[in-house]
């Protein structure tokens, strides 16, 4: 896929993201972790975090889900490049482990 296309999808998806008025709770989750557990999962609250932090209210996309910003520039990398070194990978997941524990440590 040529790079154009990749950076086509991001766009989209940003914008897409950017207009969806996400509400602070949702009516419904549909988290299958949350539904089983009752526990957040490491990604709950990330799609409405995107809609406020591509919003520009940083503050609250923080609230919603502290990663928000580092998936925002993953997405976004990935729309440039094709893939990503392996030690971003890494990192990212060791980041989502770390927070999804103490997610659901302190939800406990």
């Amino acid at each position: 896929m040529m790079w154009y296309w990749r950076a086509g999808v991001v766009i989209a998806l940003f914008t897409t993201l950017a207009l969806y008025d996400a509400p602070l709770e949702p009516k419904f989750r549909l988290c299958g972790f949350l539904w089983l557990t009752g526990l957040p999962c490491p990604f709950c609250g990330m799609t409405r975090a995107l809609c406020f932090l591509l919003k520009g209210h940083f503050s609250q996309a923080i609230q919603l889900h502290a990663l928000s910003p580092l998936a925002a520039f993953t997405i976004a990398a990935l729309g440039v490049r094709q893939t990503l070194p392996g030690w971003w990978w890494k990192l990212l997941g060791a980041a989502f482990v770390i927070f999804g524990f103490i997610r659901i440590v302190m939800a406990a």
